[in-house]
């Protein structure tokens, strides 16, 4: 059976757009083939989480960040995906977190105390823990306003000299 080189071509062509499709999904961090259950959070900021961040248990990767979407009214939309065979209980929380200073943002989940599980498609109670930044700046905020004041006694006190 000899094929004749338009149908080799169209096979190529298809296949080809098949794998570009599948690898876009892939890199876009989305599963294609499995049955993942999705959860919701709202976020009033989610001060730079991206697309495909992930979703950790005691620092174990257990899912990711599907999609964002403003609501108005309730802030920012956060779906997450994570894999079937982790339960969540009553009482799961999700924080936003940023372990370092360029580490990226994560959504890190501390189950609830309950012992019934949540249901796909649940909202999740959320929370925001401060990242390395907002410890500094909340350090360094008070010795400013110190050395402010330093200054300007010193200012002072060279004008005196000065006179």
């Amino acid at each position: 059976m000899k094929i004749s080189k338009e149908v080799r071509i169209g096979l190529l062509a298809v296949i080809s757009l098949v794998i570009f499709f599948v690898g876009f999904y892939f890199l876009k961090g989305a599963s294609l083939f499995s049955s993942d259950q999705y959860f919701y959070c709202y976020y009033d900021n989610v001060d730079g989480l991206q697309n495909s961040a992930n979703v950790q248990i005691q620092g174990l990767n257990i899912g990711r960040v599907s999609a964002m979407r403003l609501e108005p009214g309730r802030g920012v939309k956060v779906t997450i995906t994570i894999a079937k065979s982790v339960k969540l209980p009553k009482g799961t929380t999700a924080t936003l977190q940023s372990l370092g200073l360029i580490d990226p943002k994560t959504i890190a989940l501390t189950p609830g105390a309950g012992t019934e599980y949540l249901k796909p498609g649940s909202v999740l109670e959320t929370g925001v823990h401060g990242g390395m930044m907002e410890k500094v700046s909340t350090e360094l905020t008070p010795r400013l306003r110190q050395l402010k004041t330093t200054i300007s006694s010193i200012d002072t006190t060279l004008a005196g000299v000065n006179a």
